[in-house]
């Protein structure tokens, strides 16, 4: 009976979905949930909207020498040069690492191939550092293996475009990763923060600590787009509650992303572990389904405002209540729509609690920075 009751409930949902998909491409639906633990996966299928035009990953990119991020010495705007023969596509959340110190790209944005030098708008994920790491180059960026993993640190670099919002998100995160992993392991020394830099987020997000638990998620759920050629995107649910989705305009852009889509799917499905999920499993209740369903509808709200993060990329905001959705749109394919972000707004604080590297405020940071750069105005 509970079964039939809930095949009946998702052929609903699924209706209601293929309505609400407008804004977003017609035709959309929804297979699963698949699940690990506290985290489950619903994957989105549909047609594309972007089928003229192959893209690269800023990862992609980046592995293959095609693109070269530059350090500037403004921590709120980093250059970027595309030397390689196709556009490459940079999410909103993508972390470099390297410069000066690492940095979260603020917006999605479409590099054209050939680009020359142009802005590419950042903030800080690494308070306390303003100099070569290592044997790292300070005057460019290496490497993206990784994107911001939190609702928090997503809404602050993309939705409220505010520094100390981006500080608060790393400190939290660093802090409900410790003791999340701690409990998890049984290891009260157990310390996610790096010692050669406490606030680099990326190197809390290569910790082996957290990369070991990280494979168990992974087992499960890396191989989810095998046999299914339709996936264009996918639904993120974390201890029961909807957190994000995202949307892309071809199949084999989703596909590329989706490693580092899974990863940070995964660290925040650890930092919010509360204990409670079963092993096998979470929580799938018929509540998650209608949940996405209510998110991915926001794609019929009225457009709220627009950016233009390069001259090629326009991004339309849309809003309906507590949810959000971002629509990056091609101008050089007539506005084709590449990607669109749903997420759920929180709570938001604008400035951290404590120091991000257990010594020196990020306000004392900011102001080293600044001297190390004369004439640049306020972060924020």
């Amino acid at each position: 009976m509970e079964k039939a009751k809930r095949a009946w409930l998702v052929l609903l949902l699924l209706a209601g979905l293929e309505g609400s998909a407008a804004g977003a491409g017609s035709g959309l639906r929804m297979t699963g949930p698949y699940a690990h633990l506290n985290l489950e996966v619903f994957l989105i299928h549909g047609r594309e909207t972007a089928p003229g035009q192959r893209y690269m990953t800023l990862t992609e990119a980046l592995e293959h020498k095609l693109v070269v991020v530059h350090e500037t010495g403004s921590v709120q705007q980093l250059a970027i040069e595309n030397k390689g023969r196709l556009p490459v596509f940079i999410q909103s959340g993508d972390i470099v690492k390297g410069g000066r110190q690492d940095r979260v790209l603020r917006s999605d944005m479409i590099v054209p191939a050939r680009s020359g030098r142009i802005p590419l708008a950042s903030f800080c994920v690494e308070s306390g550092r303003w100099r070569q790491r290592g044997a790292e180059d300070a005057g460019r960026f290496a490497s993206n293996s990784a994107m911001v993993s939190s609702r928090e640190l997503k809404l602050a670099a993309r939705h409220l475009q505010d520094q100390g919002a981006v500080w608060s998100g790393v400190a939290e995160q660093q802090t409900k990763l410790n003791t999340n992993l701690r409990r998890m392991k049984g290891d009260r020394s157990l310390d996610v923060r790096a010692g050669k830099s406490a606030t680099s987020l990326q190197l809390t997000l290569e910790h082996g600590d957290l990369r070991e638990m990280a494979a168990a998620y992974k087992r499960v759920l890396a191989g989810l787009l095998d046999g299914k050629p339709d996936a264009v995107g996918f639904a993120l649910v974390v201890n029961g509650q909807v957190s994000a989705a995202e949307v892309y305009g071809r199949r084999d852009l989703f596909r590329a992303l989706w490693p580092k889509l899974l990863d940070s799917a995964v660290v925040e499905a650890i930092s919010e572990y509360s204990g409670t999920a079963k092993e096998g499993g979470a929580s799938r209740r018929p509540e998650a389904l209608e949940a996405v369903s209510a998110l991915l509808s926001a794609a019929r709200a009225e457009q709220v405002s627009t950016r233009d993060p390069s001259g090629r990329t326009r991004v339309v905001i849309r809003e309906q209540g507590q949810h959000l959705v971002f629509e990056t749109r091609d101008r050089a394919l007539a506005d084709a729509l590449v990607h669109s972000s749903y997420i759920e707004k929180i709570p938001m604080r604008s400035t951290p609690r404590a120091p991000l590297d257990g010594s020196r405020p990020p306000a004392r940071n900011e102001q080293l920075q600044q001297r190390a750069v004369p004439g640049r105005g306020p972060l924020r």
